[in-house]
């Protein structure tokens, strides 16, 4: 019951910086307390969590749009785009299945 409104918090606020207390406060439960949650029942972070959901959604709107990569960062909840480059690279290990534009951005060039 805890971890569902957990997760479901970020699922529905994730567009908006969020914290741990934020997510452990939606539960009643301190920040401690949120964190041995996730990792039992999820095996993860509630950080790590956030991004992946994050990801997810980028990947849908990069694949599904032309918006530029500034547009889905913000649009997923990204403070900046460079962060949302180097997350993405990391969570994802690339961008081979992109348009040649978002290869390019991503790659850094």
């Amino acid at each position: 019951m805890r971890i569902r409104k957990m997760t479901r918090f970020i699922e529905e606020n994730y567009l908006h910086p969020i914290t741990l207390e934020q997510i452990a406060l939606e539960a009643s439960v301190g920040r401690r307390e949120c964190c041995r949650v996730f990792s039992r029942q999820l095996g993860c972070s509630p950080v790590d969590y956030l991004i992946d959901i994050r990801i997810s959604r980028a990947q849908n709107l990069l694949e599904s749009s032309d918006l530029k990569i500034d547009a889905v960062a913000q649009a997923c909840g990204f403070s900046s785009s460079n962060y949302f480059c180097r997350i993405f690279k990391q969570r994802t290990g690339g961008c081979q299945d992109w348009s040649a534009s978002h290869n390019r951005y991503l790659a850094g060039a």
